[in-house]
């Protein structure tokens, strides 16, 4: 294992912050010095030695970063190691670090690509490439995270349901949104064809065509996925309306290319942007893969507060004296009732209970983000 940073805080280092341009940096030139070095990386293409082993810091804030990675065949022990953290929050710029020559990354990989934010540390084997010490660092795109302070952090987009660009956040987008091209079958009911789809029972769709929808469904509209029609990996059918409805029945005829857009979170204006979650003063729940707690629910669905169903017992007075009465009784007393059942008060024991406008439980508010 290559010494330096690794396992050190970065504070015990002596660390000397190396700024380079493209046209400077050779492998002849570099200044000396193993891992105990920062080296950062602003615009273009480079070609790193064993000079800029450790800490290797990428600014694409002014445009998009191309790295290679020195040989690992050609090297003798101890192996190389570098750690990239992508330090920008420009999600429309690009780093993409490239193998050298037949090396490659993990057994399998030519190169990867680094969101804002993300990290990734590596080390050559001395033979076929590099293997993943450390796998990319912060948070995949589209991950959620609370955060314990009310300013949005570098990075993250605030869930409050805003329209974004699609071509300033298009890894985002593309992360919440999933389409593809599809066969609509004229029949009763209609059956939607998509190869490889991974769509579950009552996910939102929508559709839209460069010519003409088949009579039944119109673009831009929200159908529901129907559970038992499922196929999956190659078919489903629709309602609309409503989750639970009927299939969709499709007549006459269509006309142009057909895709099928599943957008839980808000599509945008439908051309240019989309909508982040907005998950203000909701809580989150699980989404059920296997229908047997929160049967059926979509990704995205919101569900409105409720109490689990009971009765009450209720201690009733009247002109012949007193009975016990169960609320949603099943006999006759002696009427006239005169007493109705009040807010709740305390038993004298457990305090005062609380009553407002919803059912929740104790909780603490925090910042819910989105990571792009």
């Amino acid at each position: 294992m290559a010494s330096g940073l690794i396992g050190k805080p970065l504070a015990e280092k002596q660390v000397t912050t190396l700024d380079v341009a493209p046209s400077t940096l050779t492998g002849s030139n570099m200044a000396p010095g193993v891992l105990d070095r920062v080296t950062t990386f602003t615009t273009g293409s480079y070609v790193l030695s064993s000079a800029n082993c450790g800490l290797v810091l990428l600014n694409a804030s002014g445009g998009n970063i191309t790295l290679t990675t020195p040989s690992s065949v050609s090297q003798s022990a101890p192996p190389l190691w570098f750690k990239f953290i992508r330090i920008d929050g420009v999600p429309t710029n690009t780093v993409t670090v490239n193998r050298y020559g037949t090396d490659v990354y993990d057994g399998a990989y030519t190169s990867f690509t680094m969101n804002p934010l993300d990290s990734y540390s590596i080390e050559s084997d001395l033979s076929t490439g590099y293997r993943t010490t450390v796998k990319p660092g912060g948070y995949p795109t589209g991950a959620l995270q609370h955060f314990a302070q009310s300013r949005v952090p570098n990075g993250f987009l605030f869930c409050d349901g805003t329209a974004y660009s699609r071509t300033t956040y298009p890894n985002l987008f593309n992360v919440l949104n999933y389409s593809s091209t599809v066969t609509i079958t004229i029949s009763s009911p209609a059956v939607i064809n998509w190869s490889g789809h991974t769509l579950r029972g009552n996910d939102p769709v929508m559709f839209t065509t460069t010519g003409m929808l088949p009579t039944g469904l119109n673009p831009s509209t929200t159908y529901w996925v129907v559970p038992s029609s499922i196929v999956a990996g190659v078919s489903f059918q629709v309602c609309g309306t409503a989750p639970g409805n009927t299939a969709v029945v499709t007549t006459g005829s269509q006309t142009g290319t057909q895709t099928c857009i599943n957008s839980p979170w808000g599509y945008g204006d439908g051309s240019t942007t989309f909508n982040v979650p907005d998950l203000r003063g909701d809580f989150m729940r699980g989404l059920d893969t296997t229908y047997s707690i929160d049967g059926y629910r979509a990704m995205g669905s919101l569900e409105l507060d409720q109490m689990q169903g009971h009765i009450h017992g209720i201690i009733t007075s009247n002109s012949f004296g007193s009975a016990s009465q169960p609320a949603a009784g099943s006999g006759t007393t002696n009427a006239p009732v005169y007493n109705a059942m009040n807010d709740p008060y305390t038993d004298g024991t457990n305090g005062t209970p609380r009553v407002g406008a919803e059912t929740r439980p104790r909780n603490v508010a925090t910042l819910i983000c989105i990571k792009y």
